[in-house]
Protein backbone atom coordinates (compact mmCIF):
# COMPACT_ATOMS: atom_id res chain seq x y z
CA UNK A 1 0.00 0.00 0.00
CA UNK A 2 2.79 2.33 0.96
CA UNK A 3 4.63 1.47 -2.26
CA UNK A 4 1.57 2.34 -4.40
CA UNK A 5 1.20 5.62 -2.56
CA UNK A 6 4.83 6.56 -3.21
CA UNK A 7 4.53 5.61 -6.89
CA UNK A 8 1.35 7.66 -7.23
CA UNK A 9 2.99 10.62 -5.54
CA UNK A 10 5.96 10.39 -7.91
CA UNK A 11 3.62 10.29 -10.94
CA UNK A 12 1.70 13.34 -9.68
CA UNK A 13 4.93 15.25 -9.08
CA UNK A 14 6.25 14.29 -12.51
CA UNK A 15 3.00 15.36 -14.19
CA UNK A 16 2.91 18.60 -12.22
CA UNK A 17 6.50 19.42 -13.11
CA UNK A 18 5.94 18.63 -16.79
CA UNK A 19 2.77 20.74 -16.90
CA UNK A 20 4.52 23.61 -15.13
CA UNK A 21 7.41 23.53 -17.59
CA UNK A 22 4.95 23.37 -20.51
CA UNK A 23 2.99 26.28 -19.06
CA UNK A 24 6.16 28.27 -18.63
CA UNK A 25 7.07 27.50 -22.23
CA UNK A 26 3.67 28.61 -23.51
CA UNK A 27 3.78 31.79 -21.44
CA UNK A 28 7.32 32.50 -22.59
CA UNK A 29 6.24 31.95 -26.19
CA UNK A 30 3.32 34.33 -25.70
CA UNK A 31 5.61 36.96 -24.21
CA UNK A 32 8.12 36.58 -27.04
CA UNK A 33 5.39 37.41 -29.59
CA UNK A 34 3.90 40.30 -27.62
CA UNK A 35 4.75 43.89 -28.48
CA UNK A 36 3.60 47.10 -26.83
CA UNK A 37 3.74 50.75 -27.82
CA UNK A 38 2.57 53.35 -25.31
CA UNK A 39 2.04 57.10 -25.47
CA UNK A 40 0.78 59.70 -23.04
CA UNK A 41 -0.71 62.87 -24.50
CA UNK A 42 -1.97 65.92 -22.66
CA UNK A 43 -3.60 68.89 -24.36
CA UNK A 44 -5.61 72.02 -23.70
CA UNK A 45 -8.39 73.36 -25.95
CA UNK A 46 -9.71 76.92 -25.97
CA UNK A 47 -12.95 77.55 -27.87
CA UNK A 48 -14.42 80.85 -29.02
CA UNK A 49 -18.05 80.13 -30.01
CA UNK A 50 -19.70 82.18 -32.73
CA UNK A 51 -22.93 84.10 -32.22
CA UNK A 52 -25.09 81.58 -34.06
CA UNK A 53 -28.83 81.11 -34.40
CA UNK A 54 -28.23 77.34 -34.47
CA UNK A 55 -26.53 77.51 -31.07
CA UNK A 56 -28.17 80.53 -29.39
CA UNK A 57 -26.08 81.74 -26.49
CA UNK A 58 -24.08 78.49 -26.71
CA UNK A 59 -26.97 76.87 -24.83
CA UNK A 60 -27.42 73.91 -27.16
CA UNK A 61 -23.93 72.64 -28.01
CA UNK A 62 -22.39 74.16 -24.85
CA UNK A 63 -18.85 74.59 -26.13
CA UNK A 64 -16.44 74.69 -23.22
CA UNK A 65 -14.30 77.81 -22.91
CA UNK A 66 -11.37 75.66 -21.84
CA UNK A 67 -10.84 71.92 -21.72
CA UNK A 68 -7.79 70.08 -20.34
CA UNK A 69 -7.25 66.39 -21.09
CA UNK A 70 -4.77 63.66 -20.31
CA UNK A 71 -4.98 60.47 -22.35
CA UNK A 72 -2.97 57.27 -22.01
CA UNK A 73 -2.73 55.33 -25.29
CA UNK A 74 -1.14 51.88 -24.97
CA UNK A 75 -1.18 49.63 -28.05
CA UNK A 76 -0.74 45.86 -27.69
CA UNK A 77 0.10 43.50 -30.56
CA UNK A 78 0.51 39.73 -30.51
CA UNK A 79 1.52 37.83 -33.65
CA UNK A 80 1.50 34.04 -33.84
CA UNK A 81 2.09 31.75 -36.77
CA UNK A 82 -1.35 32.37 -38.27
CA UNK A 83 -3.11 34.57 -35.70
CA UNK A 84 -2.74 38.31 -35.09
CA UNK A 85 -4.30 40.02 -32.07
CA UNK A 86 -4.28 43.73 -31.25
CA UNK A 87 -5.81 45.83 -28.50
CA UNK A 88 -5.83 49.63 -28.08
CA UNK A 89 -7.38 50.60 -24.73
CA UNK A 90 -7.56 54.24 -23.71
CA UNK A 91 -7.82 56.12 -20.43
CA UNK A 92 -9.02 59.72 -20.78
CA UNK A 93 -9.10 62.20 -17.90
CA UNK A 94 -10.66 65.56 -18.71
CA UNK A 95 -11.89 68.75 -17.09
CA UNK A 96 -13.88 71.53 -18.74
CA UNK A 97 -14.88 75.06 -17.82
CA UNK A 98 -17.98 76.84 -19.15
CA UNK A 99 -18.74 80.48 -19.70
CA UNK A 100 -20.58 82.37 -16.98
CA UNK A 101 -23.31 83.14 -19.53
CA UNK A 102 -24.69 79.60 -19.20
CA UNK A 103 -27.23 78.76 -16.53
CA UNK A 104 -25.14 75.90 -15.10
CA UNK A 105 -21.79 77.64 -15.44
CA UNK A 106 -18.91 76.01 -13.63
CA UNK A 107 -16.75 73.05 -14.43
CA UNK A 108 -16.92 69.31 -14.93
CA UNK A 109 -14.44 66.48 -14.52
CA UNK A 110 -14.68 63.09 -16.15
CA UNK A 111 -12.72 59.85 -16.38
CA UNK A 112 -13.36 57.42 -19.24
CA UNK A 113 -11.87 53.99 -19.87
CA UNK A 114 -12.62 52.51 -23.29
CA UNK A 115 -11.23 50.43 -26.13
CA UNK A 116 -10.77 52.50 -29.27
CA UNK A 117 -9.68 49.59 -31.48
CA UNK A 118 -9.18 45.83 -31.24
CA UNK A 119 -8.65 43.13 -33.83
CA UNK A 120 -8.40 39.37 -34.25
CA UNK A 121 -7.08 38.27 -37.67
CA UNK A 122 -6.57 34.70 -38.82
CA UNK A 123 -4.46 33.75 -41.83
CA UNK A 124 -6.28 30.95 -43.63
CA UNK A 125 -3.61 30.62 -46.33
CA UNK A 126 -0.81 32.62 -47.88
CA UNK A 127 -3.35 34.75 -49.74
CA UNK A 128 -6.52 34.61 -47.61
CA UNK A 129 -7.19 36.44 -44.32
CA UNK A 130 -10.30 36.70 -42.15
CA UNK A 131 -10.70 39.19 -39.30
CA UNK A 132 -13.15 40.81 -36.94
CA UNK A 133 -12.73 43.72 -34.60
CA UNK A 134 -13.13 47.42 -33.96
CA UNK A 135 -11.05 49.28 -36.55
CA UNK A 136 -10.49 52.70 -38.06
CA UNK A 137 -10.53 51.80 -41.76
CA UNK A 138 -9.10 54.62 -43.87
CA UNK A 139 -7.86 54.82 -47.43
CA UNK A 140 -7.61 57.27 -50.28
CA UNK A 141 -5.14 60.10 -50.91
CA UNK A 142 -7.29 63.14 -50.06
CA UNK A 143 -6.73 65.60 -47.23
CA UNK A 144 -10.08 67.42 -47.08
CA UNK A 145 -12.16 64.25 -46.75
CA UNK A 146 -12.37 60.78 -48.27
CA UNK A 147 -15.46 60.56 -50.51
CA UNK A 148 -14.73 56.94 -51.47
CA UNK A 149 -15.02 55.74 -47.86
CA UNK A 150 -18.63 54.71 -47.12
CA UNK A 151 -17.98 54.16 -43.40
CA UNK A 152 -16.21 57.21 -41.92
CA UNK A 153 -16.94 60.89 -42.40
CA UNK A 154 -13.69 61.92 -40.67
CA UNK A 155 -10.47 60.78 -42.36
CA UNK A 156 -8.35 61.77 -39.34
CA UNK A 157 -6.58 64.67 -41.06
CA UNK A 158 -8.64 67.55 -39.65
CA UNK A 159 -6.87 67.22 -36.31
CA UNK A 160 -4.24 64.46 -36.46
CA UNK A 161 -3.71 64.59 -32.69
CA UNK A 162 -7.20 63.29 -31.96
CA UNK A 163 -7.90 59.66 -32.74
CA UNK A 164 -10.83 58.61 -34.90
CA UNK A 165 -13.07 56.20 -33.03
CA UNK A 166 -13.21 52.70 -34.48
CA UNK A 167 -16.25 50.72 -35.61
CA UNK A 168 -16.94 46.99 -35.72
CA UNK A 169 -15.93 45.31 -38.98
CA UNK A 170 -15.72 41.77 -40.25
CA UNK A 171 -13.34 41.41 -43.19
CA UNK A 172 -12.38 38.73 -45.68
CA UNK A 173 -9.26 39.71 -47.64
CA UNK A 174 -7.91 37.84 -50.66
CA UNK A 175 -4.54 38.73 -52.19
CA UNK A 176 -5.44 38.01 -55.79
CA UNK A 177 -1.97 38.73 -57.14
CA UNK A 178 1.04 40.97 -56.74
CA UNK A 179 -1.01 44.06 -57.57
CA UNK A 180 -4.64 43.19 -56.77
CA UNK A 181 -6.44 42.74 -53.45
CA UNK A 182 -10.13 41.91 -53.06
CA UNK A 183 -11.90 42.57 -49.75
CA UNK A 184 -15.37 41.87 -48.42
CA UNK A 185 -16.19 44.21 -45.53
CA UNK A 186 -19.20 44.03 -43.19
CA UNK A 187 -19.76 47.01 -40.88
CA UNK A 188 -21.76 45.45 -38.04
CA UNK A 189 -21.56 48.04 -35.24
CA UNK A 190 -21.06 51.76 -34.71
CA UNK A 191 -18.33 51.29 -32.10
CA UNK A 192 -17.18 54.70 -30.92
CA UNK A 193 -18.78 56.70 -33.73
CA UNK A 194 -21.76 59.01 -33.20
CA UNK A 195 -24.28 59.16 -36.04
CA UNK A 196 -26.62 61.74 -34.52
CA UNK A 197 -30.34 61.71 -35.19
CA UNK A 198 -30.07 59.49 -38.29
CA UNK A 199 -28.53 56.61 -36.34
CA UNK A 200 -26.20 53.82 -37.39
CA UNK A 201 -26.93 51.69 -40.44
CA UNK A 202 -25.24 48.33 -41.02
CA UNK A 203 -23.49 47.99 -44.36
CA UNK A 204 -21.67 45.58 -46.65
CA UNK A 205 -18.94 46.53 -49.11
CA UNK A 206 -16.79 44.94 -51.80
CA UNK A 207 -13.41 46.63 -52.31
CA UNK A 208 -10.89 46.08 -55.10
CA UNK A 209 -7.41 47.58 -54.69
CA UNK A 210 -4.67 47.96 -57.28
CA UNK A 211 -1.15 48.84 -56.14
CA UNK A 212 1.53 49.35 -58.77
CA UNK A 213 5.12 50.38 -58.28
CA UNK A 214 4.08 54.03 -57.88
CA UNK A 215 0.46 54.34 -59.02
CA UNK A 216 -2.60 53.01 -57.19
CA UNK A 217 -6.37 52.76 -57.57
CA UNK A 218 -9.39 51.42 -55.74
CA UNK A 219 -13.07 50.64 -56.34
CA UNK A 220 -15.62 50.24 -53.53
CA UNK A 221 -19.22 49.09 -53.98
CA UNK A 222 -21.29 49.27 -50.80
CA UNK A 223 -24.86 48.74 -49.63
CA UNK A 224 -26.64 49.87 -46.46
CA UNK A 225 -29.92 48.60 -45.05
CA UNK A 226 -31.75 51.94 -45.08
CA UNK A 227 -29.86 53.51 -47.97
CA UNK A 228 -29.23 52.84 -51.63
CA UNK A 229 -26.14 51.56 -53.36
CA UNK A 230 -22.90 53.53 -53.28
CA UNK A 231 -19.94 53.33 -55.64
CA UNK A 232 -16.64 54.85 -54.50
CA UNK A 233 -13.29 55.09 -56.24
CA UNK A 234 -9.83 56.60 -55.90
CA UNK A 235 -6.65 56.71 -57.96
CA UNK A 236 -3.34 58.51 -58.03
CA UNK A 237 0.24 58.47 -59.13
CA UNK A 238 3.31 60.61 -59.76
CA UNK A 239 3.81 62.66 -62.90
CA UNK A 240 7.46 63.22 -62.04
CA UNK A 241 9.63 63.38 -58.93
CA UNK A 242 7.93 66.58 -57.74
CA UNK A 243 4.30 66.36 -58.91
CA UNK A 244 1.64 63.94 -57.71
CA UNK A 245 -1.91 63.84 -59.11
CA UNK A 246 -4.85 62.08 -57.47
CA UNK A 247 -8.63 61.92 -57.55
CA UNK A 248 -11.34 60.39 -55.43
CA UNK A 249 -15.10 60.25 -55.59
CA UNK A 250 -18.40 58.49 -55.05
CA UNK A 251 -21.83 58.05 -56.56
CA UNK A 252 -24.78 57.51 -54.23
CA UNK A 253 -28.26 56.44 -55.25
CA UNK A 254 -30.41 58.85 -53.31
CA UNK A 255 -29.11 60.86 -50.34
CA UNK A 256 -29.65 59.71 -46.76
CA UNK A 257 -29.51 63.16 -45.17
CA UNK A 258 -31.88 65.78 -43.79
CA UNK A 259 -33.10 68.69 -45.91
CA UNK A 260 -35.04 71.77 -44.77
CA UNK A 261 -38.78 72.06 -45.44
CA UNK A 262 -40.21 74.52 -47.95
CA UNK A 263 -40.95 78.16 -47.24
CA UNK A 264 -44.64 77.60 -46.43
CA UNK A 265 -44.08 74.61 -44.14
CA UNK A 266 -45.75 74.71 -40.69
CA UNK A 267 -43.64 75.82 -37.74
CA UNK A 268 -43.54 72.35 -36.15
CA UNK A 269 -42.20 70.67 -39.28
CA UNK A 270 -38.58 69.67 -38.96
CA UNK A 271 -36.02 68.56 -41.50
CA UNK A 272 -36.77 65.46 -43.56
CA UNK A 273 -35.14 62.78 -45.72
CA UNK A 274 -36.39 64.44 -48.88
CA UNK A 275 -33.84 62.84 -51.24
CA UNK A 276 -33.70 59.36 -49.74
CA UNK A 277 -35.72 57.64 -52.48
CA UNK A 278 -34.23 59.44 -55.46
CA UNK A 279 -33.18 57.09 -58.26
CA UNK A 280 -30.67 59.58 -59.67
CA UNK A 281 -27.04 59.24 -58.64
CA UNK A 282 -25.62 62.07 -56.51
CA UNK A 283 -21.93 62.64 -57.33
CA UNK A 284 -19.02 63.50 -55.06
CA UNK A 285 -15.75 64.30 -56.82
CA UNK A 286 -12.41 65.43 -55.41
CA UNK A 287 -9.36 66.21 -57.52
CA UNK A 288 -5.98 67.11 -56.11
CA UNK A 289 -2.35 67.74 -56.88
CA UNK A 290 0.69 67.84 -54.64
CA UNK A 291 3.94 69.54 -55.63
CA UNK A 292 7.20 69.38 -53.66
CA UNK A 293 9.57 72.30 -54.12
CA UNK A 294 13.32 71.85 -54.25
CA UNK A 295 13.61 73.89 -51.06
CA UNK A 296 11.49 71.33 -49.20
CA UNK A 297 7.86 72.51 -48.77
CA UNK A 298 5.03 70.45 -50.25
CA UNK A 299 2.10 72.39 -51.71
CA UNK A 300 -1.28 70.68 -52.09
CA UNK A 301 -4.41 71.90 -53.86
CA UNK A 302 -7.78 70.13 -53.80
CA UNK A 303 -11.15 70.95 -55.35
CA UNK A 304 -14.31 69.19 -54.22
CA UNK A 305 -17.77 69.02 -55.71
CA UNK A 306 -20.15 67.64 -53.08
CA UNK A 307 -23.42 66.75 -54.80
CA UNK A 308 -25.49 65.99 -51.67
CA UNK A 309 -24.90 69.54 -50.36
CA UNK A 310 -27.57 72.25 -50.33
CA UNK A 311 -28.21 74.41 -53.36
CA UNK A 312 -28.97 78.13 -52.99
CA UNK A 313 -32.69 77.70 -52.24
CA UNK A 314 -32.09 74.86 -49.79
CA UNK A 315 -29.40 76.87 -48.01
CA UNK A 316 -31.76 79.83 -47.56
CA UNK A 317 -34.44 77.50 -46.16
CA UNK A 318 -31.85 75.90 -43.86
CA UNK A 319 -30.74 79.20 -42.32
CA UNK A 320 -34.34 80.42 -42.11
CA UNK A 321 -35.21 77.28 -40.14
CA UNK A 322 -32.24 77.94 -37.87
CA UNK A 323 -33.22 81.55 -37.22
CA UNK A 324 -36.85 80.71 -36.47
CA UNK A 325 -35.94 77.77 -34.24
CA UNK A 326 -33.22 79.77 -32.50
CA UNK A 327 -35.71 82.46 -31.49
CA UNK A 328 -38.21 79.88 -30.23
CA UNK A 329 -35.51 78.00 -28.31
CA UNK A 330 -34.65 81.06 -26.20
CA UNK A 331 -38.33 81.65 -25.35
CA UNK A 332 -39.92 79.51 -22.68
CA UNK A 333 -43.08 77.90 -23.96
CA UNK A 334 -44.59 74.89 -25.73
CA UNK A 335 -42.50 75.49 -28.88
CA UNK A 336 -39.15 75.21 -27.12
CA UNK A 337 -39.02 71.41 -27.42
CA UNK A 338 -39.85 71.57 -31.14
CA UNK A 339 -37.18 74.23 -31.62
CA UNK A 340 -34.58 72.08 -29.84
CA UNK A 341 -35.42 69.17 -32.14
CA UNK A 342 -35.12 71.33 -35.26
CA UNK A 343 -31.80 72.80 -34.12
CA UNK A 344 -30.43 69.35 -33.31
CA UNK A 345 -31.30 68.17 -36.82
CA UNK A 346 -29.80 71.27 -38.40
CA UNK A 347 -26.54 70.89 -36.47
CA UNK A 348 -26.04 67.35 -37.82
CA UNK A 349 -28.16 66.74 -40.92
CA UNK A 350 -26.00 63.80 -41.99
CA UNK A 351 -23.96 65.77 -44.53
CA UNK A 352 -20.18 66.07 -44.56
CA UNK A 353 -20.44 69.61 -46.02
CA UNK A 354 -23.43 71.95 -46.13
CA UNK A 355 -22.82 73.26 -49.65
CA UNK A 356 -21.33 71.89 -52.88
CA UNK A 357 -18.13 73.60 -54.04
CA UNK A 358 -14.93 73.73 -51.98
CA UNK A 359 -11.28 74.55 -52.52
CA UNK A 360 -8.45 73.61 -50.16
CA UNK A 361 -4.82 74.78 -50.21
CA UNK A 362 -2.16 73.32 -47.94
CA UNK A 363 1.53 74.05 -47.45
CA UNK A 364 3.64 71.74 -45.33
CA UNK A 365 7.30 71.92 -44.42
CA UNK A 366 8.70 68.97 -42.50
CA UNK A 367 11.93 68.35 -40.63
CA UNK A 368 12.99 71.97 -40.26
CA UNK A 369 16.32 71.74 -38.43
CA UNK A 370 15.43 68.04 -38.02
CA UNK A 371 12.96 68.88 -35.25
CA UNK A 372 10.07 71.04 -36.52
CA UNK A 373 7.09 70.37 -38.82
CA UNK A 374 4.77 73.18 -39.96
CA UNK A 375 1.40 72.81 -41.70
CA UNK A 376 -0.77 75.63 -43.10
CA UNK A 377 -4.20 74.82 -44.55
CA UNK A 378 -7.01 76.99 -45.87
CA UNK A 379 -10.43 75.65 -46.91
CA UNK A 380 -12.85 77.88 -48.82
CA UNK A 381 -16.56 77.38 -49.33
CA UNK A 382 -16.94 78.72 -52.86
CA UNK A 383 -20.73 78.92 -52.58
CA UNK A 384 -21.09 81.21 -49.55
CA UNK A 385 -17.63 82.81 -49.33
CA UNK A 386 -16.76 81.52 -45.86
CA UNK A 387 -13.45 79.88 -45.03
CA UNK A 388 -11.34 78.10 -42.43
CA UNK A 389 -7.64 78.56 -41.69
CA UNK A 390 -5.71 75.83 -39.87
CA UNK A 391 -2.13 75.98 -38.60
CA UNK A 392 -0.23 73.15 -36.89
CA UNK A 393 3.29 73.14 -35.47
CA UNK A 394 5.04 69.98 -34.23
CA UNK A 395 8.29 70.32 -32.29
CA UNK A 396 10.26 67.16 -31.50
CA UNK A 397 12.38 67.32 -28.36
CA UNK A 398 14.68 64.33 -28.05
CA UNK A 399 13.57 60.85 -29.00
CA UNK A 400 10.40 60.67 -26.91
CA UNK A 401 8.76 64.10 -26.57
CA UNK A 402 6.64 66.05 -29.04
CA UNK A 403 5.21 69.51 -28.38
CA UNK A 404 2.38 70.64 -30.66
CA UNK A 405 0.10 73.63 -31.11
CA UNK A 406 -2.68 74.35 -33.59
CA UNK A 407 -4.89 77.32 -34.37
CA UNK A 408 -8.18 77.16 -36.26
CA UNK A 409 -9.93 80.37 -37.28
CA UNK A 410 -13.16 80.66 -39.26
CA UNK A 411 -14.56 83.60 -41.18
CA UNK A 412 -18.00 84.17 -42.64
CA UNK A 413 -21.31 85.72 -41.67
CA UNK A 414 -24.12 84.13 -39.66
CA UNK A 415 -25.51 82.49 -42.80
CA UNK A 416 -22.34 80.75 -43.91
CA UNK A 417 -20.94 77.33 -43.15
CA UNK A 418 -17.61 78.14 -41.54
CA UNK A 419 -18.93 81.19 -39.69
CA UNK A 420 -21.76 79.19 -38.17
CA UNK A 421 -20.49 77.70 -34.88
CA UNK A 422 -16.90 78.59 -33.93
CA UNK A 423 -14.92 81.76 -34.48
CA UNK A 424 -11.65 80.14 -33.42
CA UNK A 425 -10.10 77.24 -31.54
CA UNK A 426 -6.64 76.86 -30.00
CA UNK A 427 -5.33 73.35 -29.37
CA UNK A 428 -1.92 72.66 -27.81
CA UNK A 429 -0.22 69.96 -25.81
CA UNK A 430 2.62 67.51 -25.27
CA UNK A 431 2.96 63.87 -26.29
CA UNK A 432 5.44 61.46 -24.73
CA UNK A 433 6.25 58.09 -26.29
CA UNK A 434 7.57 55.46 -23.91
Amino acid sequence: MKRHFVNGLLIVCLFWGTAARAGEGLWQGFQDNLEMDARAITFVTKNDPADSSLNPGNRLIRFEDYCAELELRPDFFWAGESLLLSLKPRLNLSSGWWSADLDDSGQRSEARLFVNEWLARFQVSDSLFISYGRENLQWGPSYLYSPSNPFFRDNGRKNPKREVGGMEFGRLVWLAGQSLTLSMIANTGRGRQDFGSLGFDESLALKLDYQGLEDYAGLILSFKQEQGARLGWFLGGPVNDALLLYAEGALTQGVYALYPPGQNAPRNQGMELLRKDETAWAPQVLGGLSYTLESGPTLTLEYTYYGPGYDEDEARAYYRLGQDSGRLFTTAGPWQRVAARNLGQALDPGLIFLRRNYLMFQARQGEIKDCLDLTFRYTANLDDGSGRFFFLADLYVGDHTQIFASLTTNHGDAESEFGLLLDSMIFCGVQYTF
